[in-house]
């Protein structure tokens, strides 16, 4: 208890740095997508076809001296000034720390400012929420980190941007020479025959996500050499992509029509909720609404077309939301307390296909009389008075 005593300090502070480690490695384990290969079990890093043993005798100790050396420099840059000033200044130097901290991260949010879906005003407190969606693509483009790999001359533009003249660690990118601990890898300059099987093999060894992006008129169309504006250039647009990124498991892209404009396929019950996302993002038109039997026999599908109405905007943004359900009680959530306009249409797509608009304050039929049986636009419906099960075609 004396030893407990006197260091309480002591324990808490390993209590928690055993901690953190462990926390990381768990919430990783399950949060990040793993793709199992070959590749990713081969323990060489440099892109070349492993050849002999690859077990090679090394020296621990070199490892425990960067390990002792890290540890040193946290200790001296963070933990024994704050540890000092404690006991000079009492609590109040942790709150200094703690508003410096806060500015810190005020300032980087601000730098990887990019446009998200965060906030969620419709509610009566105006609640601010976010999902975990947009907090993980936050966290991706606000640390994309660059493979030190160059196929041929271009590669100089690359690594010029690390100089103090562009400073791309600004932007979060962080050189690895190490393929798995790398999400990004640009292609600068030719690959050739020799070169491909190499920069293939590193691409597999990257963690998921991974990004690629082609530089030089040896790789893709264009100039030669590209500038290094050109290559932050290329960076902000794919932390925009980034910004956009949806979870497959709750959104799914089918495509885009002839006219460029992108269809979506939300799951009912995620319906909601990206629809006031949707909202906020600046979708503030429902263009239409309507559904339609996709089979006999198979899923129903109702449809939305949205519109991002600004001033100024001569061809705002739209997109195009599916959401299907099975034929046996098909039940989709109402959209009408955010479009005010999905009334009367909703109202249709229940009377015509059947479908229930949850939490729709008038849900009934628009067309047909509150007796008719059946619903009309079904592939297998069946007139009344009328026996003969109609041709779906």
């Amino acid at each position: 208890m004396f030893l407990l005593y006197d260091y309480d300090i002591f324990w808490a502070f390993l209590i928690i740095s055993s901690l953190i480690p462990i926390l990381a490695f768990l919430i990783s384990g399950i949060l990040a997508p793993i793709s199992k290969g070959p590749e990713k079990l081969s323990s060489y890093e440099s892109g070349i076809e492993p050849m002999g043993d690859a077990w090679l005798q090394f020296r621990i100790r070199y490892y425990m001296f960067a390990l002792v050396f890290v540890v040193f420099d946290v200790e001296t840059v963070f933990l024994y000034p704050w540890a000092i000033g404690f006991d000079i200044l009492g609590i109040s130097v942790f709150i200094e720390a703690l508003i410096f901290v806060l500015i810190l991260i005020v300032g980087s949010t601000v730098m990887n400012s990019i446009e998200f879906p965060l906030l969620d005003r419709t509610t009566q407190n105006s609640v601010i929420s976010t999902t975990l969606n947009d907090l993980s693509n936050w966290s991706r483009l606000s640390s994309l980190w660059p493979l030190l790999y160059g196929t041929s001359c271009c590669f100089i533009e690359f690594a010029s941007l690390i100089g103090s003249r562009f400073d791309f660690d600004r932007y979060g990118l962080v050189p690895r020479s190490s393929p798995r601990q790398a999400d990004l890898i640009l292609t600068a300059g030719t690959v050739t025959m020799k070169m491909a099987p190499s920069l293939v093999r590193l691409y597999e060894q990257m963690p998921e996500p991974k990004y690629v992006i082609a530089m030089g008129a040896c790789t893709i169309t264009g100039g030669c050499p590209p500038k290094p504006e050109a290559i932050i250039d290329a960076i902000t647009k794919l932390r925009k992509k980034i910004s956009r990124e949806i979870d497959e498991d709750h959104i799914r892209s089918l495509g885009f029509d002839y006219q460029g404009i992108e269809t979506l396929q939300i799951k009912p019950e995620d319906w909601h909720s990206i629809a006031v996302i949707l909202y906020v993002y600046g979708y503030n038109y429902l263009r239409s609404q309507c559904a339609y039997d996709v089979a006999p026999g198979g899923l129903l599908a109702s449809v939305y077309h949205l519109t991002r109405i600004e001033s100024g905007i001569d061809q705002p943004e739209e997109v195009c939301i599916k959401v299907y359900v099975p034929r046996k009680n098909p039940r989709i959530p109402s959209i009408f307390w955010v479009w005010k306009s999905a009334d009367f249409q909703e109202r249709e797509s229940y009377d015509m296909l059947g479908i229930s608009y949850e939490n729709h304050p008038r849900l009934k039929r628009i067309l047909m009389p509150e007796n008719w049986i059946g619903w009309p636009l079904r592939k297998d419906y069946i007139a009344p008075n009328f026996y003969e099960i109609q041709d779906a075609y």
